[in-house]
């Protein structure tokens, strides 16, 4: 994990969450948590969360949209569907997620059906795999060389 950057971590309050906050704050970042109720969102400012957002209240895609307009640097997605859709719309240039859970995939949110509309993550996760998007032009001081290799 590199500092300076900017971290959003869902289900930021859980077992695993709060670990990816504390160790993202020690490596000097800007945390994101995102969770579900407002005693949450006081425990993720205990720990030394910048933005905490209670997605039950708030739209995490417009928050995240609005506050971060240069995107997120690094997620931690443990939720999947509409949280990890909020993710993928607001990832920086060169940004990275690591998704580490599901959540929403195995269990429906106070009793309704579960998400299983955006599955990509799930296998990703099972397949502990890596996808890196790429864009000739965030890139254009390697062009040349490689203009004049395929000449």
């Amino acid at each position: 994990m590199k500092s300076n950057e900017t971290v959003f971590v869902s289900a930021a309050a859980g077992a695993t969450g709060q670990f990816a906050v504390q160790l993202a704050k020690l490596a000097g970042n800007h945390v994101i948590g995102a969770c579900s109720s407002d005693e949450k969102v006081e425990y993720l400012k205990s720990l030394g969360v910048d933005r905490a957002i209670n997605y039950k209240k708030e739209d995490l895609n417009a928050v995240l949209t609005k506050e971060y307009p240069s995107g997120i640097d690094l997620a931690f997605e443990g939720v999947g569907g509409d949280m990890f859709k909020a993710v993928l719309d607001n990832i920086a240039i060169f940004g990275r997620i690591i998704v580490f859970g599901n959540c929403s995939h195995y269990h429906g949110d106070a009793g309704d059906e579960p998400q299983y509309g955006y599955q990509q993550n799930r296998k990703m996760q099972l397949r502990s795999a890596s996808l890196r998007g790429f864009q000739r032009r965030h890139h254009p001081k390697d062009e040349p060389e490689h203009l004049q290799r395929l000449a």
